[in-house]
């Protein structure tokens, strides 16, 4: 492996012979194949500029929610003395066909020092002098992240403008808004027979695009036609190029997919080597 810093691709050309990536300094690298991995907007950008007849790209996004709910246990120690971390303690999955016939799946944060900035934001205004409690109330707060399949969630257009930059169009779902509240009320539900106590009055529904699950921008397919790409991650109409990140997924389910886009750029890359 011969690593080049700074080397930034702009695009990329393919014929019989080979596929050559055409750098923003002017330069070229040629081979025989290129595994395109540099996430789900550049790799789209790249594309688009590679390929202008292609117009548009849609990519699918899993929406998501936070539900803040309360703990009602005594705490042996106050959470913001000591050592602690933001990443999530439980993950929570819901398989409700009543709901959707894809997982619900939810991340479930304890305390950290976002908590009572943010209620401090939101409410401090209104409630003159009611920092302290409000500091002692975040200390009680447990929220969960939920997330919807692509199938439920909002979509982004990106198309290329002619300065050579991304531009996003929000295509909505209308089953989105009624789906999450359901899916809401399932994991309040859930989270309270753990002894948590639900706000559903004070979720906040991320905006389009806002999630950190996002991709399957160029599906991969079986018999792949325009807009798509094969088991390979090839799009259609190209043998030597393969999308290697979440941009190759078939769909974006609501559950973590690091380790799944990881695994499938392991395949694809035993595969076509």
């Amino acid at each position: 492996v011969t690593y080049r810093p700074g080397a930034v691709v702009r695009r990329f050309t393919e014929d019989a012979n080979g596929i050559t990536l055409h750098l923003e300094d002017g330069s070229d690298i040629q081979g025989s194949r290129a595994f395109l991995g540099a996430g789900v907007l550049e790799t789209a950008r790249i594309l688009l500029a590679s390929r202008p007849a292609t117009g548009s790209l849609t990519l699918r996004d899993s929406q998501q929610a936070f539900l803040p709910t309360l703990h009602r246990w005594p705490a042996p120690r106050r959470p913001d003395r000591g050592d602690f971390h933001t990443l999530p303690q439980i993950f929570v999955e819901i398989d409700s066909p009543d709901i959707s016939p894809h997982l619900v799946h939810s991340q479930v944060y304890t305390w950290n020092e976002y908590f009572p900035r943010d209620l401090t934001a939101t409410h401090g205004r209104k409630l003159p002098g009611s920092g302290p409690a409000l500091a002692a109330l975040a200390r009680r707060l447990v929220v969960a992240q939920t997330f919807l399949h692509s199938d439920h969630s909002h979509r982004i257009g990106l198309r290329l403008s002619p300065d050579g930059r991304l531009v996003a169009t929000v295509q909505r779902n209308p089953e989105t808004d009624q789906t999450m509240s359901r899916a809401l009320r399932l994991v309040s539900t859930a989270l309270r027979s753990g002894g948590l106590l639900p706000l559903r009055f004070a979720a906040r529904h991320g905006a389009p695009g806002a999630s950190f699950h996002v991709g399957a921008s160029v599906p991969m397919s079986a018999t792949p036609q325009d807009g798509q790409s094969d088991r390979l991650g090839r799009p259609h109409g190209l043998s030597r190029l393969h999308l290697i990140d979440a941009s190759s997924l078939p769909a974006i389910p609501a559950t973590t997919i690091t380790l799944g886009v990881m695994a499938n750029a392991h395949r694809i890359a035993t595969a076509a080597l």
